[in-house]
């Protein structure tokens, strides 16, 4: 157990916290962040954020003395691991923004003491960590690495609503500069839970991080393609992937929807692409996979459109109802959500529009939509021409289809994450699409 060396935490958001707060269920953590309010409501035990089991888990810790958060970078003298958890994005083609990581540095070389081990977490290019990080940390302390301070690339590859639990369970990648690192970061991570894969070099490290997120990202366009094919030729994709997946152990396909969110895979893959292409070797399935799941928001509108002409509306006479605002199930994540794509396509059309997701905060919506979201589903679907279901958040399996066709004008469903039954919708007398779902795919049976 690291008992008695303190673990920094510098940025409190979707990955530090969650970490922070469990790491410190095992030994004592300083959480740094520079936004005022968010210190204040950490300290209140009162997560700014929604992750399933994180309340509960920083107000334990909080009582127990060992967590507590600064907006005092000076705090990290006198602890062992500083953990770097900024953001990392990029631009539309891939080129990475590295201001987060470059100011994060920066704080830390004017404060690096001896036998301190910085670990980068936040996503970046390969070679980041050793050719950007460690000389900038040399210059500016004036100490000499691997002899004085220790520097590795720890990938983050939890998925939002279940971190607390994969935090515990998941393999850790452990990509220091040196053995010497390795094995002092090790002891670290050892405290999670979850196998410890040490490899020879950050570089390896930060591959695996943009292996992982272009993978899934590649395979969510496949089955996105097979999605588009099912459409045309009239065939339910979810009924064909289920049974191509069935006992087959070659098959692991992934189910398509209405666009792919979040801060890591609609960046990560880009990333990939860009210093690989800057190298000299271009990769154009990553690109051409990433442009398919960037046109799904808008062949789910394509959808709408279509179910509102084919119901004799116009759009400036309807109401269109969008239920899933943040880009992932079960959280409150708004970032590079799907959601806001669709919105924004119906926005231009006319159409009124209500908003329901009972884990975004009301204030989060209210920036990036520039609209109210609805207190209830009720509300939402009242009057309401078509409803959308654009996040596969778990309370949308139970809809209550029967109780929302009569509060409906018109009762047409666009499902964009296969959470209902497209028979029990048609039976109840609605008007189904989904994605790779075509409604006479199911009028034939």
């Amino acid at each position: 157990m690291v008992k008695k060396e303190k673990v920094f935490v510098m940025g409190l958001g979707f990955i530090g916290l969650p970490l922070a707060v469990s790491l410190a269920e095992k030994t004592e953590v300083i959480g740094f962040d520079i936004r005022r309010e968010v210190v204040d409501l950490v300290n209140k035990g009162n997560p700014h954020i929604f992750e399933p089991g994180l309340e509960e888990t920083l107000k334990k810790v909080l009582k127990k003395g060992n967590f507590r958060a600064t907006q005092l970078v000076s705090e990290m003298k006198g602890c062992k691991y500083i953990i770097i958890t900024v953001g990392t994005p990029c631009d539309s083609q891939g080129v990475p923004i590295l201001n987060q990581v470059e100011s994060a540095a920066k704080s830390i070389g004017e404060n690096l003491q001896k036998g301190q081990f910085i670990i980068l977490k936040s996503t970046v290019p390969p070679l980041t960590t050793e050719e950007f990080v460690a000389p900038k940390l040399e210059n500016l302390s004036r100490l000499k690495l691997g002899k004085d301070f220790g520097v590795a690339f720890v990938p983050e590859r939890t998925v939002e609503g279940q971190a607390m639990k994969e935090l515990k369970t998941l393999p850790k990648i452990i990509g220091g500069i040196d053995e010497k690192t390795n094995k002092e970061v090790s002891k670290l991570f050892k405290l999670l839970g979850g196998k410890i894969i040490p490899v020879s070099s950050p570089r390896i490290a930060e591959m695996v991080k943009l292996m992982d997120n272009t993978f899934r990202d590649v395979n969510i366009a496949l089955a996105n393609e097979f999605a588009r094919a099912a459409s045309v030729l009239g065939a339910d994709v979810v009924e064909a992937i289920q049974a191509a997946n069935a006992d087959y152990p070659r098959n692991k396909i992934h189910t398509p929807g209405a666009g792919v969110g979040g801060s890591c895979l609609t960046k990560d893959p880009l990333i990939l692409a860009h210093v690989s292409e800057k190298a000299g070797e271009p990769l154009p399935l990553i690109r051409v996979a990433r442009k398919t799941n960037l046109e799904m928001p808008q062949r789910t509108f394509n959808l709408v459109q279509n179910m509102i002409k084919r119901n004799k509306r116009d759009f400036r006479n309807s109401k269109i109802a969008i239920l899933g605002l943040s880009f992932k199930k079960d959280t409150s994540d708004l970032r590079e959500t799907p959601s806001k794509v669709v919105y924004d396509l119906l926005n231009q059309t006319g159409a009124q529009i209500s908003l329901y997701d009972r884990f975004a905060f009301a204030e989060e919506v209210h920036k990036l939509f520039k609209a109210q979201k609805s207190n209830t589903l009720e509300e939402a679907v009242k009057g309401a021409d078509c409803l959308i279901i654009a996040t596969d958040h778990s309370e949308f399996r139970e809809l209550k289809l029967a109780k929302i066709k009569e509060l409906m004008r018109t009762p047409c469903i666009v499902d964009g994450r296969h959470m209902i039954s497209p028979h029990f919708a048609l039976e109840l007398g609605f008007d189904y699409e989904g994605i790779g779902r075509p409604k006479e795919a199911f009028e034939r049976k």
